[in-house]
């Protein structure tokens, strides 16, 4: 198996050769706030570091997208305080009834998953 080359972006460091929208791999862990997926894949969307983007590999899944829609409507507009609550336990639900055989993890390399999870 090939070695797997991490880049750590806290340090700015990325593929510069590469072109905008390459993947790459990173010392950091991401944890999708949807799902709680784990990665270490990032596509670059610009230049600098703060131009990368984490990639969650359940990303193109129907259940992904209702849950990421039903987040976004609760985040994205004043709801009355019962209604928000209401919403929440909603989605707490949906995620307990994803097996988690479905949610997938895209972790390669050897990552520093000591410095704990970072959020995307």
């Amino acid at each position: 198996m090939a070695k797997v080359k991490l880049y750590n972006v806290e340090n700015y460091e990325y593929p510069r050769s590469e072109k905008v929208d390459s993947r790459f791999r990173t010392v950091q862990v991401f944890e999708c706030r949807i799902c709680g997926s784990l990665t270490n894949l990032v596509e670059r969307i610009n230049d600098s570091w703060l131009g990368v983007k984490q990639i969650c590999p359940n990303n193109g899944a129907k259940w992904h997208s209702d849950l990421k829609e039903k987040r976004q409507w609760l985040d994205s507009y004043p709801h009355p305080a019962t209604y928000k609550s209401e919403m929440r336990k909603e989605i707490i639900e949906m995620i307990g009834e994803i097996p988690d055989e479905i949610i997938t993890e895209d972790i390669a390399g050897n990552p520093d998953m000591k410095k704990g999870k970072l959020f995307f």
